[in-house]
């Protein structure tokens, strides 16, 4: 935010990428401080239950099969009303030997849990 603040640039924005905010251990104060305007994508993942430091891109898995606090970062994107695109991210391997339809199919579902009122979502 302070190098978006210091180019005042209406056309700069933020990225709330899950894993790279759970790998860096970024507060969810400082999530919440990102304005309204300038939230303008979330990619969602998962990430297995691993230190922080040994987590990589390919340890990424669909969303609700992992360890990070999804339904508390969705629980904040509702906070906000955020209204933006939320695109499913995963470098990991072993997907990429799966059909592109199945790979489709396994993140949505994953992702169809959290986008529900938080009162039925899963535990995770």
């Amino acid at each position: 935010m302070q190098i978006i603040e210091q180019a005042g640039q209406p056309n700069l924005g933020v990225m709330w990428d899950f894993f790279h905010y759970y790998k860096s251990e970024v507060p969810l104060d400082a999530i919440r401080a990102i304005p309204d305007d300038r939230l303008w994508l979330v990619h969602v993942d998962d990430s297995p239950a691993k230190p922080a430091a040994e987590l990589t891109d390919p340890d990424r898995v669909y969303p609700g099969q992992g360890e990070m606090p999804l339904a508390t970062y969705f629980e904040i994107l509702r906070e906000r009303g955020y209204r933006g695109p939320l695109s499913v991210e995963l470098f990991n391997k072993s997907y990429y030997e799966r059909p592109v339809d199945e790979i489709a199919r396994n993140a949505y579902r994953g992702l169809q849990s959290f986008l529900q009122p938080a009162s039925t979502q899963g535990a995770n």
